[in-house]
Parts: C-alpha cells; structure tokens; sequence
C-alpha cells in the first residue's frame, strides 16, 4: 500500500508543478481585441450588416487555434497551422491496422489480424524506409512484418486439413466406429 500512496504522492507533485506552470505561462493570442462599443450583438450572434456577412469582426483574428487540457496542464504549445496529410503509404498502413481492429474472435479471426497486421507494417515499413528516410522506423515494422509472418505461417500450419492413408482410415473405421 505504501507504493500506491508513494505514486499518488508523485502524481500529485507532477500535477501541481505542471499546473504552476500553466498558470505562469503567457498565451500568445495574434490580433484578438475586444469588439468596438459601436457593434451591437445578443447573446454573441452579430448582424450580419455589421460585418459584411463575414461572420466575424475585421479586427479579431481569422485563424483558429487547437487549445486542449494537455496545453493547459503541461504547458504544450496549440497548433496554429496543421502540417500536410501523410504520404498513402501511411495511409495504408493506417487502413489496414484499423481492419485489424475488425477481426471476429476465433482461428480464422486470428489469421485475418495477423495478415492485416503484417500488410499494414509492410506499408509503414515501406513509408519509413522511402518517404521518412528513417531507419529506424524501417527497423522496427520489418521486425513486425517478420513476427507476423511467422505468426501466419504457424496459424497456416495448425488450419492445414490432416489427411490419414487409406490404411489408417480402416483401421479408424473399424476401430472407432463400430464398436
């Protein structure tokens, strides 16, 4: 019990130092000023005669801001501008690994997570190796791809039908059925 009082306790000091720092960090706000006395507004929705239809002053800022709990609690940065959307490799990649999340219970279930597991570390080995230039993003899905792959081959192996020579067919016939 004295390790679970010891984390809460480490917690807690974690929190409140992150929180003092939010509370002394500066937010940069990019030309947000108040609204003139001369605009009327109810309940915050202007007229649009006051702004030519553009749905905001022409002094506040036209951008938006990404601001959540981690930027106020660790003091993380908001995105003023997101970056381009990833290569299709990436995107593949990403696909597969959601269908994997689709797969029903049992052996065949198993062998479809497997398979979707393996394609979609092959496209983001294949992504770290040609678009990120990473080779360390490379290493570590080609190790997936490989553990996959013997993952399949093993469930291949077990999924395989037995066949018995027409012998031991008999035998079992005889042995089994009829007694």
């Amino acid at each position: 019990m004295s390790l679970l009082s010891a984390l809460a306790a480490a917690l807690l000091n974690v929190v409140a130092a992150a929180s003092e720092n939010a509370a002394t960090t500066a937010w940069p706000v990019d030309n947000l000023t108040a609204a003139p006395s001369s605009v009327t507004s109810t309940m915050g929705v202007t007229g649009a005669e006051d702004y030519s239809g553009t749905g905001h002053h022409p002094q506040w800022s036209n951008t938006t801001h990404n601001i959540s709990i981690l930027s106020s609690v660790f003091g993380v940065s908001y995105c003023l501008q997101w970056g381009s959307v990833n290569h299709v490799y990436f995107q593949l990649a990403n696909t597969f690994f959601f269908l994997s999340y689709l797969a029903p219970n049992g052996t065949y279930g198993i062998l479809y997570l497997r398979c979707t597991l393996l394609v979609g570390c092959a496209f983001f080995a294949l992504w770290g190796w040609t678009v990120m230039c990473s080779f360390d993003a490379f290493l570590w899905n080609a190790a997936f791809v490989a553990i996959n792959f013997i993952h399949v081959c093993v469930l291949l192996y077990y999924l395989r039908p037995v066949k018995f020579s027409r012998e031991v067919e008999e035998v079992s016939l005889h042995t089994f059925v009829y007694q």
